[in-house]
């Protein structure tokens, strides 16, 4: 994994720390399908899948590499994290998503079996048709909304099921061909596990390795800013990100400007404690 070390030098702490998970798993990286040489070996070839989770955790939701990087842990069947999602979905509109780099982390919370596969899906959409990601989870958000994903609607139903649920979804989203590319994803191994079974495995790493337990929970520059409620209005994320950090992410340009009316939104909900 050196290779993959050195051509990350200079990267986000957070997404060196994702490197570090890996440095001791080489198999995950490389493939011996493709034939294709690599460092003076014939063998061996780069796994792209492999590759892109190497070099960078999460789903982008912004062009990366801003001076304010904001990542957000996220659980599309919790309430508190889709609550958060509208709120900077909304916010990406503004100017702030020129100045601020955001990105999704998904993280499965065991609790809630199906979780599973909802993050299963959106990582797929990710991977297949990177700009249906965010029109995929805002169909995700409002089925959940609708009763969809939760305990009562899933208890009964097989994993099948919610799959299927989840390519209407996909499609809904995107078009036919990205819901039949996703749909093989999805599909059962010889063995058992699928396509994205070892993606979830990455991803969960990556959250357990940061100590996030709880969602939403969000980091901003590579620290946890326990501020940041999932209460919070697109207006409220604005001023709190406004200052770019000259105020050392406390928010006390928001919490100066906030009415008694907001004060109680300030507050943070979480699933997971």
């Amino acid at each position: 994994m050196a290779h993959i070390r050195r051509a990350h030098t200079g990267g986000s702490a957070a997404s060196m720390l994702y490197i570090a998970t890996f440095q001791r798993m080489p198999s995950l990286a490389w493939s011996h399908r493709r034939g294709v040489s690599c460092s003076g070996r014939s063998d061996c070839a780069v796994d792209v899948g492999a590759w892109r989770a190497l070099r960078s955790a999460g789903v982008p939701l912004t062009t990366l590499g801003k001076t304010i990087e904001v990542d957000l842990f996220l659980d599309f069947i919790c309430p508190f994290s889709t609550r958060m999602f509208k709120a900077v979905d909304t916010l990406l509109n503004t100017d702030v998503a020129q100045k601020v780099s955001f990105k999704v982390h998904h993280v499965v919370q065991p609790w809630h079996p199906q979780g599973t596969c909802v993050h299963e899906a959106a990582l797929a959409v990710s991977m297949t048709a990177p700009d249906a990601y965010k029109p995929f989870i805002r169909e995700v958000i409002s089925a959940f909304d609708a009763g969809k994903f939760k305990d009562e609607d899933t208890w009964n139903k097989s994993r099948a099921d919610i799959y299927s649920d989840l390519l209407k979804l996909v499609v809904e989203a995107s078009d036919e061909k990205t819901g039949q590319h996703v749909q093989g994803m999805l599909a059962m191994k010889e063995g058992g596990c699928n396509e994205m079974t070892q993606h979830i495995k990455w991803a969960t790493k990556f959250h357990r390795a940061r100590g996030v337990h709880v969602t939403p929970t969000v980091y901003v520059n590579g620290l946890e800013a326990g501020i940041v409620s999932s209460g919070w209005s697109a207006e409220q994320w604005k001023s709190f990100l406004e200052p770019m950090g000259a105020d050392n992410f406390q928010g006390k340009s928001k919490i100066s400007a906030c009415s008694s009316r907001c004060e109680s939104s300030t507050k943070r909900d979480e699933d997971g404690i």
